[in-house]
């Protein structure tokens, strides 16, 4: 500060200019869609390509490299098979079902003559050994035991046994979603195939539709006597039983009917340590749906990204919708479809599972993801398995980077943000 005198003889202070630095801190918030830019924490980014938020600083995402191909179509479905000796890597495409466990040039399929590659798979175990139990809506339902595909004969059904759209197994015993039928079909405790017998919902259901999806949760993350069997409907009634055998109404009984939006597909459920279920209004917790007020756009897990994922739902009827998680990466992977063919782009929001961040992942134009050994894999369009977050290119295209944070009123804890600064110097750590 300095002093002077003015003409009448009175002191005067002027105030000198202060400089000061100020560290901006990496984009640790992850992506947001949801805030104005105005009201954005410094921490966020309105866009977040190819990078992964992480506790103090955010990192390039991992390449892709091809681990198998000439699978002769798109690849729609990929599974894990553990039969407890071996696990193995099962593809869809082109009307084939290979097994890709070792990579390279798909031989020898195990199957051909498909006429759907989308498919539910279940892992079932009974007295015969651990199964893979497949559906498609198109073809005969068969199994997978490890070594060789086998049709299975299912009858008590309204029409043709190819109609089974859903398969899933609950407390030994396994469970079908069959064409546009308000209502599941289930086999004998521990069948694979046989006559089954229909539990009709039409009189539960009071919005209509049909059942798009099977699933369980319980309150406690695990599974047991507290496992509850849930149904889910194409309009968005998530229905709710307890117990074991839909015969007998002495340990089969109506927990609860909850009203939600609707899923988006059938691989609508994402199961991590509580189930969440995807759909147009994001990936919403089971749980929340469950409150006496029902669940709101504020419940969803995608909650913060806002438009930017919820624009994608005019996409909603193309294949590729799905989420899983991704323990190696540290992650849950929600892959969406960026336009309305396969042909086109897809993005990955990929949300840090310790800080709750999001990311968006382009150029993995992926159809299906699966963990297979601990590591992600997923189809393609042209017929081949890549081997993703590995490496540092995208099958030898370099990773395009992109990061738009937040604006930034440069407060320094003095009262600065309404002044008006000019900036000497910058350093960017990387």
């Amino acid at each position: 500060m300095g002093r002077k005198v003015d003409r009448r003889g009175k002191t005067q202070t002027n105030r000198g200019r202060r400089s000061g630095t100020k560290t901006i801190p990496a984009p640790i918030g992850g992506l947001n869609g949801k805030d104005g830019l105005a009201n954005m924490p410094e921490t966020d980014a309105y866009q977040l390509d190819n990078w992964f938020p992480g506790t103090a600083t955010v990192k390039a995402r991992g390449g892709n490299t091809e681990f198998a191909t000439e699978i002769g179509g798109p690849v729609r479905t990929l599974y894990t098979f553990d039969g407890g000796n071996d696990v193995q890597l099962l593809a869809f495409g082109d009307g084939n079902i290979f097994d890709i466990s070792l990579g390279g040039v798909a031989a020898g399929a195990l199957d051909t003559g498909r006429n759907v590659d989308i498919a539910i798979i279940e892992q079932f175990s009974n007295a015969g050994g651990q199964r893979a139990v497949i559906v498609t809506g198109a073809d005969p339902p068969c199994m997978y035991d490890g070594a060789a595909i086998t049709d299975l004969v299912i009858t008590g059904l309204p029409a043709i046994q190819d109609l089974l759209t859903y398969v899933f197994s609950f407390k030994g015993r396994l469970y079908f979603a069959y064409e546009e039928i308000l209502g599941f079909y289930y086999l004998a405790v521990g069948a694979i195939q046989g006559a089954v017998d229909f539990f009709d919902l039409s009189q539960i259901a009071r919005k209509g539709g049909y059942v798009m999806a099977l699933g369980s949760f319980s309150y406690d993350a695990g599974s047991g006597p507290g496992e509850y069997f849930l149904i889910v409907t194409s309009n968005g009634e998530y229905i709710v039983y307890e117990g074991y055998d839909p015969d007998n109404a002495a340990n089969w009984g109506l927990v609860g009917r909850y009203n939600g939006p609707p899923p988006i597909g059938r691989n609508c459920l994402i199961d991590t340590t509580e189930l969440i279920i995807l759909t147009l209004d994001g990936a919403i917790p089971f749980s929340a749906m469950r409150k006496d007020e029902g669940a709101s756009d504020d419940d969803a897990i995608t909650e913060k990204l806002g438009r930017l994922l919820t624009d994608l739902n005019v996409n909603a009827d193309t294949h590729g919708w799905q989420g899983l998680l991704y323990p190696r990466g540290g992650a849950l992977i929600i892959n969406v479809p960026a336009s309305d063919t396969e042909a086109g782009h897809y993005y990955q929001y990929v949300q840090n599972t310790k800080t709750k961040s999001w990311g968006r992942y382009t150029n993995w134009d992926a159809l299906c993801f699966v963990v297979f050994n601990r590591r992600l894999y997923f189809g393609t369009f042209d017929g081949r398995v890549m081997l993703a977050d590995e490496g540092q290119n995208d099958d030898g295209a370099e990773i395009t980077l992109n990061a738009k944070q937040a604006y930034n009123y440069m407060e320094d804890g003095r009262g600065s943000g309404s002044m008006n600064k000019q900036f000497h110097f910058a350093k960017v750590l990387m």
